[in-house]
């Protein structure tokens, strides 16, 4: 009996999470072709209405698959994407959820408040509504997707959170080799997901699978199969920066790793600088295409962000303190001289921004985030720190504050602080590393 049981609910979930991926790829198809809102928001509420009927405030775990949606949403003049959005709806229906009295989310309700209270000097000295919108965001990415996360775990939907997020992450991985195979071995960018942002989420889900796998309910050869799919899926989207930040959350791993596990790293030091190389090759034959030398190319990826650094940097000289106001490169006094985009790495966006005054608040924030995560045993919480740091590692050659991305390390921390047991929030963290419990 207990068996036919636990088989019906099993069915039940496949079903359920069959329905909910599906029409997260549907809507992002939808987006990427420029169709109407009405046919998403259709769509979204024939998602969310079985899991509603569920309780309220287990619709937060739609938050989760819906990272991937990075399309702009655009309405109103608001440059959100639609993650965003499914973010803001998750935080209106969990915030009676929210853990107020919880000790680590009053740590990291803490090290963003000073984020925020250092930021509000170099918001003063360039006010803008751009700059004000920015604020709301970021807090929406960290202690919004915290709230949600959180409220997810109380609902007791942790298991199905995580499994939604590698569902989704195993269909994107999908759609990314076959656009890279169809696309002469081109980056892949399947339904418009930028590859770096691609790559980083598609990083999360291995290691949430690696280190969270009991947590899932997975059987091994399971997240062996989900593994070797999404690992697939990381090499087609071509991101470096990801693969810097699996290959140092690896390496962190391995500091008291056994030798029988000394591959894992190795593999993950092997392919960083398989992917270095890749990239050296693919600036110069890019330089060769314009007969230019390639130390002097200003063509590609790498060159095009030394470039962007290069250009912030100067005007920042010019305003080393305050910076030139947050999202500077949305100002059209500034874009006049300034055609660099949006720098690729969280420091210098930050001085660009804020100026010294806010990269400083920045690094205080991150660290204190660090702090407030320390100490806990669980693999949730290690998978989170874990997530937090490749956010971060990433972040120094990508856009750190981006929805998906940005999203997805905060919401894992707040299923860990709405799952996490009292009795083992302290101590020193004792749990073997990530290459290690992959073999378990």
């Amino acid at each position: 009996m207990l068996a036919t049981e636990q088989g019906g609910r099993a069915i039940r979930f496949v079903v359920l999470a069959a329905v909910v991926v599906a029409v997260q790829a549907e809507v992002a198809l939808l987006i990427a072709h420029g169709s109407n809102r009405v046919g998403v928001a259709v769509l979204a509420i024939a998602c969310a209405v079985p899991i509603v009927l569920r309780g309220p405030a287990k619709l937060g775990v739609l938050v989760f698959p819906a990272v991937y949606l990075s399309q702009r949403f655009g309405a109103g003049g608001l440059d959100f994407s639609y993650a965003d959005v499914a973010l803001i709806a998750g935080v209106v229906i969990c915030l009676a959820q929210t853990p107020w009295a919880d000790p680590i989310f009053r740590r990291l309700l803490f090290a963003f408040a000073v984020y925020m209270t250092i930021l509000a000097v170099p918001l003063a000295v360039n006010p803008s509504r751009r700059a004000f919108l920015e604020c709301f965001h970021r807090a929406f990415l960290v202690i919004g997707a915290v709230a949600v996360g959180s409220a997810v775990a109380r609902a007791g939907w942790t298991r199905v959170a995580l499994r939604l997020y590698v569902l989704a992450s195993l269909v994107v991985s999908v759609a990314a080799v076959q656009y890279t195979l169809s696309h002469d071995r081109q980056a892949a960018t399947p339904f418009d997901i930028n590859k770096n942002a691609g790559g980083l989420m598609v990083v999360c889900a291995i290691v949430t699978v690696i280190v969270a796998r009991q947590q899932m309910g997975l059987w091994r050869w399971i997240s062996n199969v989900c593994l070797v799919v999404l690992f697939a899926g990381e090499l087609a989207f071509q991101s470096r920066g990801s693969v810097a930040a699996l290959a140092v959350v690896l390496l962190l791993s391995a500091v008291r790793m056994k030798k029988r596990s000394l591959p894992v790293p190795i593999a993950g030091v092997v392919a960083l600088g398989l992917m270095a190389r890749a990239t050296l090759d693919d600036q110069a034959a890019k330089a060769a295409q314009r007969g230019a030398n390639f130390e002097y190319s200003k063509f590609g990826t790498v060159n095009g962000r030394i470039a962007t650094y290069e250009e912030t940097l100067q005007l920042w000289r010019q305003h080393r303190l305050f910076g030139l106001g947050i999202r500077f490169w949305r100002d059209p006094v500034v874009t006049a001289t300034y055609a660099g985009g949006e720098p690729h790495n969280l420091l210098v966006s930050a001085l660009g921004e804020a100026g010294i005054v806010g990269a400083v608040g920045l690094v205080v924030f991150i660290l204190l985030a660090l702090w407030a995560l320390r100490g806990a045993r669980s693999p949730l919480w290690l998978c989170a720190r874990y997530l937090v740091i490749a956010q971060v590692v990433s972040g120094l050659g990508d856009i750190y504050w981006r929805a998906g991305t940005g999203t997805i390390p905060w919401l894992v921390v707040g299923l860990a602080v709405g799952t996490a047991v009292p009795s083992v929030r302290s101590g020193v963290d004792e749990l073997p590393p990530v290459s290690e419990m992959a073999s378990r």
